[in-house]
């Protein structure tokens, strides 16, 4: 399939969230024309014994974050289209 801007968007930011979450693992996905599929596996036992423990991310934090970024982009991406459009 190929991905308009908006759904390159998505699957970069989907890709992201390993970045952002280093003790996740994103796995499969697709992408569809109105909603977005994707396991994401959360390993609770990623970090070592004797360090401290970060916060415990939930999939809510993850998804929230997944939504806050792609939505924010898509909208620059909106932005910058009209923008160049009125011209």
């Amino acid at each position: 399939m190929i991905l308009n801007p908006y759904g390159e968007i998505i699957q970069q930011c989907y890709w992201d969230l390993e970045h952002k979450y280093p003790n996740i693992e994103c796995c499969e996905y697709v992408i569809m024309p109105n909603h977005f599929h994707a396991i994401i596996k959360i390993d609770r036992d990623a970090f070592r014994a004797g360090e401290p423990r970060p916060y415990v991310v939930t999939l809510g934090h993850i998804v929230g974050y997944f939504k806050y970024q792609s939505t924010k982009m898509i909208n620059l991406c909106l932005l910058y289209t009209s923008d160049a459009a009125d011209d």
